[in-house]
């Protein structure tokens, strides 16, 4: 199983806390964003996304049974592990198709147990992913057909999402980072930053930042200018995969 990308909605910070050591103690998660309410959490699963949640149901404001209903809606929904001190709770999570439920004071027994089932979550029979070999942008007079092997790098800048080819080229379009990453071959596509993908084959050299991370520097266009892309820190794991760091 591939390490999860989770989250932690809870109003209480020494629960958070626990719990984060906790998965990175185990190793099959990294948690990418603690939230100690219902809508900062929705606003960054909404742009990021994830593929768990664990979520208290006991909060100010958006509880997390709305919250969870909330998620449900997403194009890609995270599963939902309801944490929570009370057991008469039950029902109504997995009313919101929780995959589990955690009861206060939780362990490191009862994570292995979640890394068990989202491990067999939603198998089916072995089939080779299939990823498109072009994208539509659009263009002046309609649709562009663009090989996603011409692609340089995707930014997001300002709310809005830039695609730019090989050419040096810069097309705005509608889809969400999150969208490519998921549509994109992860073999040739490396997210490095809450605002960049980038293309591995256009890595010219990797240099070293601050707080342990890196800069990547892609191979210049025609006019000389290499690019510096940050490497944020939750997607370091994913670089020392792809390049054996």
């Amino acid at each position: 199983m591939s390490r999860v990308r989770a989250v932690i909605v809870d109003d209480e910070p020494l629960i958070c806390g626990e719990l984060k050591t906790l998965l990175e103690a185990q190793e099959w998660a990294w948690v990418v964003g603690v939230y100690h309410d219902g809508a900062r959490a929705l606003a960054f699963l909404e742009e990021e996304g994830a593929d768990l949640v664990f979520l208290d149901i006991q909060m100010p404001e958006m509880g997390g049974l709305e919250l969870a209903a909330r998620l449900a809606a997403l194009p890609r929904p995270p599963r939902v592990v309801f944490v929570t001190a009370y057991a008469q709770h039950a029902l109504e999570a997995f009313k919101v198709q929780a995959m589990d439920y955690l009861l206060k004071p939780f362990d490191a027994a009862d994570l292995l147990r979640i890394r068990d089932r989202m491990a067999g979550a939603g198998r089916a029979p072995a089939e080779a992913p299939r990823f498109p070999r072009t994208i539509l942008v659009e263009g002046a007079s309609g649709l562009d057909v663009v090989p996603v092997d011409r692609i340089r790098m995707i930014v997001a800048r300002e709310r809005e999402v830039f695609l730019e080819t090989l050419d040096g080229r810069s097309r705005p379009t509608r889809t969400r980072l999150t969208e490519y990453e998921a549509r994109l071959d992860p073999a040739f596509f490396l997210r490095c930053h809450r605002n960049y993908i980038v293309n591995v084959d256009q890595v010219q050299n990797l240099t070293p930042w601050f707080n342990h991370a890196y800069l990547i520097h892609l191979k210049p266009l025609r006019d000389g200018v290499v690019a510096e892309i940050p490497v944020g820190r939750m997607y370091l794991p994913r670089l020392k995969s792809v390049f054996g760091l």
